[in-house]
């Protein structure tokens, strides 16, 4: 996500604000959960591992199950393309949705 930048003026006080909005504002639009993707309907076999496109472009930091449609545990094994593709799996047939930061 893109930084505040400040607009230099002759205004001080102006220049006061944009120096607070700049403090506060960017470390929380520098924060990685933003960047994210949610990938959908994802049809995951028991025991059987899958490779997900989550477009990215680069390792995520994280990914968060935001749907399924059974009862099943979700792991993720180590992908040999990490920018690109996360493994997952599962202990039961699941159809999920994720979301991937």
């Amino acid at each position: 996500m893109e930084l505040f930048k400040r607009i230099h003026t002759g205004d001080d006080e102006l220049n006061a604000v944009q120096d607070e909005l700049e403090r506060i504002l960017n470390p929380v639009l520098n924060n990685e959960i933003l960047s994210n993707n949610k990938v959908t309907e994802i049809t995951l076999v028991s025991g059987k591992a899958r490779n997900i496109l989550h477009k990215l472009n680069r390792v995520p930091e994280g990914w968060i199950i935001i749907q399924k449609d059974s009862n099943a545990d979700i792991w993720a094994n180590g992908s040999s393309n990490p920018d690109k593709f996360l493994n997952l799996e599962s202990d039961a047939n699941v159809t999920i949705s994720i979301l991937v930061f």
